[in-house]
């Protein structure tokens, strides 16, 4: 078995609530050392003070800019590999909140072996952890109504991967951050940055591929607060928008235009319920504002698609699919 190098990323608060999963997760990437060399990287916009250092002294620590999110962050260990002399075959990413299954390593460098297909980007199969039968995410579901779902089950066909936990040759990464002189869009702050980098692979020719074999466990959205907390909620719904302005040629905008406004209906109405009246004027608003910078980057991003990969291909056929997993048809 060929001796991979593997360079894992993990952004952190470094908080002292969030250490003990922290330390579970770099726990379960130093177990796998045998299989290949691995290099961790924490990365945070906060100092870590000696008793951490002490803690995670196998680790490289990343320090940010105060106020970074969560693609930032990732952009900030990137561009260090990136200057790094020694070769690196696969960057993992990895949330805090999460850690490999023992075999995950040893799984990724057999897959690095096969010849059949050349696969940039792996999709692990993410458990939840207070339920170790339970899918939280499969890769992701992006609809034609440019809402994007995790997938929760095995036989759904998905296009996408989430940055949860995402394995990507470093040759890719090389190659998009020529392309566009960065790796995660910095304007999205927290969420749905995956699904702007998910969108430019494939876009670029790259190929993304699940494997239902590698295996991590991940409570969510601990670092942010829960899931459905009002910060996620908010980054979500204006990020759906964000990302159809950065990455949706102008002919998918309009022959899907019908299913965007629905789901845009939808969200203003849930919205209003789960974080006030004021959120989708509130997101309208920040649109507005940010709507020259949002063009700059849409410039940037259809430069780098091939004219041999079509964006509708990417999509889903329905407009949504419900937690329930009813389906509503796109029109």
């Amino acid at each position: 078995m060929p001796h991979l190098h593997v360079a894992v990323i993990i952004p952190s608060t470094l908080e002292p609530k969030h250490l003990a999963h922290l330390t579970t997760c770099v726990k379960s990437i130093q177990e796998q050392s045998k299989v290949a060399k691995i290099t961790t990287y924490i990365v945070s916009d906060k100092k870590p003070t000696q008793v951490i250092k002490k803690r995670f002294s196998t680790v490289i620590f990343v320090s940010a800019p105060s106020g970074f999110g969560f693609g930032e962050l990732n952009n900030e260990a990137i561009q260090l590999l990136l200057h790094q002399p020694a070769k690196i075959d696969w960057v993992l990413l990895l949330n805090d909140d999460a850690w490999l299954r023992k075999d995950f390593i040893k799984r990724l460098a057999s897959l690095s072996q096969q010849k059949q297909e050349k696969v940039d980007v792996y999709a692990p199969c993410i458990f939840e952890a207070s339920n170790p039968q339970q899918i939280e995410s499969f890769g992701v579901e992006y609809f034609r109504s440019g809402y994007a779902k995790n997938c929760r089950s095995e036989d759904i066909h998905t296009t996408l991967a989430t940055a949860g936990c995402i394995a990507i040759r470093f040759s890719l990464i090389q190659k998009l951050t020529q392309q566009y002189g960065y790796f995660f869009n910095p304007l999205y702050f927290y969420y749905l940055e995956d699904v702007d980098l998910s969108l430019r692979i494939c876009m670029m020719g790259g190929v993304i591929k699940k494997d239902r074999n590698l295996n991590v466990y991940h409570h969510g959205s601990l670092s942010s607060g829960g899931r459905k907390n009002r910060f996620a909620l908010y980054h979500t719904y204006r990020n759906l928008l964000w990302v159809i302005i950065c990455c949706w040629p102008v002919t998918v905008i309009f022959r899907n235009m019908f299913n965007i406004l629905l789901v845009q209906v939808w969200l203003c109405l849930y919205g209003s319920v789960t974080n006030g009246m004021l959120t989708y004027p509130k997101i309208i608003g920040e649109t507005t504002h940010m709507f020259p910078q949002l063009l700059r980057y849409r410039r940037k991003t259809l430069a780098g698609y091939s004219k041999t990969v079509r964006f509708s291909d990417l999509l889903a056929k329905y407009s949504f699919r419900t937690f329930h997993n009813r389906t509503v048809p796109a029109v």
